[in-house]
C-alpha cells in the first residue's frame, strides 16, 4: 500500500512539472510572434533625380561633298568642224565669251541663199506694191480698171509681201545656226575638261562633249544628314569644315536648302551649303569633314542613359509618385555623351529612379533619394 501511494506521488509531481513547462513555452511564443512582426524591413531606398527639360544640342561630324555652285557640259550645237580653241583646261573663261569656233560650208551656203532669195522676193514686193498703187489710182476713174483685176492684183501683192516675211525668217533662221558655229561660255567659271582639238569632226549622233566648265567662285557642300537628324535646325545656320588638302585650315558654309526627302537607300536626307570660293583653293570633288551642331528648336526632356530600361516589349522609366513606382514609357531621341533625350506622359519635376531595372516593379513601395 505503501508502494503505491509514493508512485502515485511521483507521478503527480510529474504531471505538474509537464504542465508548469508547457504554460511557460506557450507564455514565450506571443512575444516572439510580436518581435517578428516589428523586425519586417523598411522600404527600398532608391538614388532619383528630378526631371527637367532643357535645350538639346549635338555635335556630329558628317563627310560632305565639295562641288561647283554650276557645271555645265558643252556639245556642239550643229555638225561641223573645229576650226579654232580659244581655251585649254583651267582657263578662267567670262559669260559670253567665245571657246572654240567651228567651220560649216553648208550652212554658210545656206545663209548666202537666205539671203539671196530675200533680194529677189523683195524686189517682187515691191513690183507688186507699186502695181497694186498705180492700179489703184487709175480705178478711180469710172470705167478704167474693172474691179475683178483691183482685187487681183490687191491679193498678188499681199502674197509678195507674205513670202517676203517668209524669207526674212529663213535667213534668221540661217544665222541663229551660223551663231552655233561659235561655242560661248554660258557663265563665268574656269574649263576643266577638252575632249577635241582643231579638224575635229563635232555634232554628229552620239558625239562626246567638246568642255566642261564649273563655276567655282561660289562652291556647294552637300552633306548626307541622317533621317534622326533631319527633324532638327542648324544652330546659326553654319557650319564649320576641313579638308584634306588643307588640314590645318577651317571652312565656314552657310545652310541654303535641303531636298526635303529622305533617301530610301540611305535613311538621309540631303542638305546643301554655300560658301564662298574667292581663292580658288576649294575644287569640285573634295570630300569634306562636317562639323555640325544640332538644336531641337523646342525644350525637351533628357535623362541619364542608366535611367531609360529597354526591354524586348518596351522600353520606359520608372516614375516614383507618393513613395510607389510606376512604368512610364517613353521613346528615344538624341543620345548625348551622358544622357539621352526622351519623349513620353511625362511632366517637369518628375521624380524618376536613375538607375531603372526590371527588377524594380511597379507599384513597389520605394524612398526616393533625390541629390
Amino acid at each position: 500500500m505503501q508502494y503505491s501511494t509514493k508512485h502515485i506521488f511521483y507521478g503527480f509531481f510529474l504531471a505538474i512539472l509537464v504542465v508548469v513547462l508547457f504554460a511557460g513555452c506557450g507564455g514565450k511564443s506571443v512575444p516572439q510572434q510580436q518581435s517578428a512582426d516589428k523586425s519586417a524591413p523598411p522600404p527600398d531606398t532608391i538614388a532619383a533625380f528630378t526631371l527637367t527639360s532643357e535645350q538639346v544640342t549635338k555635335d556630329l561630324t558628317l563627310a560632305g561633298d565639295v562641288l561647283p555652285l554650276e557645271r555645265a557640259v558643252l556639245y556642239a550645237k550643229v555638225a561641223g568642224y573645229v576650226k579654232r580653241i580659244h581655251v585649254d583646261i583651267g582657263s578662267q573663261v567670262q559669260r559670253g565669251q567665245v571657246i572654240a569656233t567651228l567651220e560649216a560650208p553648208e550652212l554658210t551656203a545656206k545663209l548666202a541663199e537666205a539671203r539671196s532669195r530675200l533680194l529677189s522676193v523683195q524686189a517682187k514686193c515691191r513690183s507688186s506694191a507699186d502695181a497694186y498703187r498705180r492700179t489703184l489710182n487709175a480705178s478711180q476713174t469710172d470705167g478704167v480698171i474693172a474691179a475683178g483685176e483691183l482685187e487681183r492684183i490687191k491679193n498678188s501683192m499681199l502674197a509678195d509681201s507674205a513670202e517676203e516675211q517668209s524669207a526674212r525668217f529663213q535667213v534668221a533662221a540661217a544665222q541663229e545656226l551660223e551663231r552655233y558655229l561659235s561655242i560661248t561660255a554660258p557663265f563665268n567659271g574656269v574649263i576643266t575638261k577638252r575632249t577635241v582639238d582643231a579638224g575635229a569632226l563635232v555634232g554628229t549622233a552620239g558625239d562626246k562633249p567638246l568642255f566642261e566648265l564649273e563655276n567655282t567662285g561660289i562652291m556647294r557642300l552637300r552633306v548626307a544628314v541622317p533621317e534622326a537628324f533631319s527633324g532638327k535646325n542648324i544652330e546659326n545656320r553654319a557650319v564649320n569644315f576641313t579638308v584634306k588638302a588643307y588640314p590645318d585650315k577651317k571652312f565656314s558654309a552657310v545652310f541654303k536648302r535641303k531636298t526635303q526627302s529622305i533617301d530610301a537607300a540611305t535613311r538621309s536626307e540631303t542638305w546643301e551649303f554655300e560658301t564662298g570660293n574667292p581663292n580658288f583653293s576649294l575644287k569640285a570633288g573634295m570630300v569634306a569633314d562636317v562639323k555640325l551642331r544640332f538644336a531641337r528648336g523646342v525644350a525637351t526632356f533628357v535623362v541619364p542613359p542608366s535611367a531609360v530600361v529597354t526591354t524586348l516589349e518596351r522600353r520606359f522609366v520608372i516614375k516614383i509618385s507618393s513613395g510607389h513606382t510606376a512604368w512610364v514609357d517613353v521613346s528615344k531621341g538624341v543620345a548625348m555623351k551622358d544622357k539621352v533625350e526622351i519623349f513620353g506622359a511625362l511632366t517637369p519635376g518628375d521624380t524618376l529612379a536613375k538607375n531603372g531595372s526590371e527588377e524594380l516593379k511597379a507599384d513597389k513601395l520605394v524612398i526616393a533619394r533625390v541629390p
